[in-house]
């Protein structure tokens, strides 16, 4: 199967929030109905964009040759050569097709390419070993963190850190 993955468009939002509208409120089993609907209203219609639109989020879409959205990975602005990953979500009737791999790779090098060195995340144990998979390391563990959740926070290394990420 044909797959893009490329920045979030204006034209690919209904696609965006008819994933992540899912994806929160069914997948995400983690999540009270109350978590999901404090995530669905800070990425609501509106601020979703103004974040994008002013650098503070970058969003990155896999679409299938019909323009369907069937992936999303959200990334915070890379600070002094760090990006954090926000959201991977994948649709479910396309999991296990290596989509999720494939938009981490496609994000390690576009934060390669803009001056970053070092990749962060936090995840839950059910998706560890898929982190762990793609090179990542566990750096900590904060109980009842984010959300009353466990999260395991990873990170990975992908290349030096250079001034220049300072002007990035």
């Amino acid at each position: 199967m044909r797959l893009r993955i490329e920045k979030l468009r204006k034209k690919d939002l209904p696609g965006f929030y008819k994933l992540f509208k899912k994806a929160l409120f069914e997948d995400f089993k983690e999540y009270s109905p109350e978590v999901a609907a404090f995530q669905w209203k800070r990425v609501g219609r509106g601020n979703l964009l103004k974040l994008v639109k002013s650098g503070e989020e970058y969003v990155f879409v896999t679409k299938t040759k019909e323009k369907k959205v069937v992936g999303i990975l959200a990334s915070s602005k890379i600070i002094g050569g760090v990006a954090n990953c926000d959201w991977l979500i994948v649709s479910r009737d396309f999991r296990g097709q290596g989509i999720g791999s494939r938009m981490m790779a496609f994000w390690e090098k576009w934060v390669k390419y803009n001056k970053g060195h070092l990749l962060t995340l936090s995840c839950d144990k059910v998706n560890l070993r898929f982190y762990r998979h793609l090179g990542f390391e566990k750096y900590g563990y904060m109980p009842k963190g984010y959300f009353n959740e466990n999260d395991y926070l990873l990170s990975k290394i992908i290349g030096l850190w250079n001034k220049r990420s300072l002007n990035a």
